[in-house]
């Protein structure tokens, strides 16, 4: 078991994350009919860990009250996960 952590924090870890910062457009009120009102929302994307696959593993990390960007400066376990089933990390500011 040690062995295969040890591969897999050398092909994947936090400390050679790539974060990509992307927008995504979406309804402020997605239960309104009548409101179509949108916002940006931002989020962070990693995809150094992926195995390229099209049914790879998504990691999520769904952020609090604070910028997303504190969350992926100190959330290394993400990376572990990720590398662990060459998955892609994403953060999302909520």
């Amino acid at each position: 078991m040690a062995v295969l952590l040890t591969r897999l924090a050398a092909a994947c870890s936090f400390a050679n994350r790539s974060l990509t910062t992307r927008w995504a457009e979406v309804q402020v009120d997605q239960f309104s009919l009548g409101d179509a009102e949108t916002f940006k929302l931002r989020y962070l994307v990693d995809e150094s860990c992926w195995d390229g696959k099209q049914d790879g593993a998504v990691i999520m990390y769904t952020g609090n009250e604070g910028p997303i960007t504190d969350f992926a400066e100190n959330c290394g376990f993400l990376w572990d996960l990720a590398g662990s089933v060459q998955g892609v990390v994403v953060f999302v500011e909520m």
